[in-house]
């Protein structure tokens, strides 16, 4: 934390050497001392019990920096890099000099409120196997964990733990049920096959984006937008054209429509929709493809929240 203090005080001092007036010490205490502070004590809460649990200070050390070693090595060996299986991970917050942290924020919340709890099953934990009197083997501690659990620390602890499982749910269902959720491996995957079902529509020639008319209402309190409006097409090529491809990526494309199409694939997965013309389009002319959407970038808790609207 002293680094992080000193580093504060460093940038502070150049942000005023340059002629910034505004300190914003709220700001960064809330953004980046409280953080840090609290990964710190998460930290801090596994040493405590790694020492409670060992015979001496050097077992405690071998024992800390296994688990630190292992919980880092975790993803690589079982193939599922997921936020919690990542003891104390927060995310990076998106700062907008419009918005500030926006709603991300909820997303760190969560995050620290689960990692905070997971702390507290260690620091109970630690109580609850604690040195006692001249007793320093673990067997015997153990063997009288039975009578300690029935205390007050042991109810507290059985507390901590379905929160724990409660925050660790919501999570989950936010990022796996409600956001798409991909793996390393798994995105690895997808990319493969999006190159295998996309590659034959790459030589498939299609008409210019040549002119667009939008209206646009973005409510960046709610992390949502809608637009609507028409986009210009013209045939540039020598030939008439029969079909199109139209690019929406993750915009959610409520309505569209164009005189002489109509829409033959949606590929949701890709953002990608196939649009044949019942009448081809000639060299040289023009279509509007008329349209509505939206975009909901009011997620939580998913390990890569969207930011287009923010």
């Amino acid at each position: 934390m002293s680094f992080v203090l000193v580093g504060s005080a460093a940038g502070l001092a150049a942000q005023a050497a340059k002629g910034y007036p505004l300190c914003e010490v709220g700001k960064i205490a809330l953004w980046l001392w409280l953080p840090m502070s609290l990964t710190v004590l998460q930290f801090s809460a596994v040493a405590l019990f790694c020492h409670c649990v060992t015979p001496n200070k050097v077992w405690g050390w071998v024992l800390y920096i296994a688990l630190a070693i292992g919980i880092s090595l975790l993803s690589d060996l079982t193939g599922v890099d997921h936020v919690l299986f990542d003891y104390a991970f927060v995310e990076l917050v998106p700062l907008s000099d419009f918005n500030g942290q926006a709603h991300f924020w909820k997303n760190n919340v969560w995050l620290q409120l689960h990692w905070t709890l997971i702390a507290c099953i260690f620091l109970l934990s630690a109580v609850l196997m604690w040195r006692r009197g001249v007793e320093q083997r673990l067997k015997p501690r153990l063997a009288a964990l039975s009578i300690e659990l029935r205390s007050a620390t042991g109810l507290a602890l059985a507390v901590v733990c379905l929160a724990s499982l409660a925050s660790g749910s919501w999570i989950f269902y936010h990022t796996n049920v409600v956001n798409s959720f991909l793996t390393d491996g798994g995105y690895k995957k997808w990319a493969a096959q999006s190159e295998r079902d996309l590659a034959p529509l790459e030589s498939w020639p299609g008409p210019a984006n040549v002119a667009l008319k939008l209206e646009l209402d973005i409510r960046t309190k709610k992390a949502t937008a809608t637009a609507s409006g028409a986009l210009t097409l013209e045939n540039r090529t020598n030939r008439p054209l029969t079909q199109f491809i139209l690019n929406h990526g993750s915009i959610f494309l409520e309505s569209a429509s164009m005189p002489g199409a109509n829409l033959k694939e949606e590929r949701k997965d890709y953002g990608i929709a196939v649009w044949t013309f019942t009448k081809p389009l000639k060299p040289g002319e023009k279509r509007d493809l008329t349209f509505n959407s939206s975009i909901d970038g009011n997620s939580v808790a998913s390990e890569n929240p969207p930011t287009a609207v923010g």
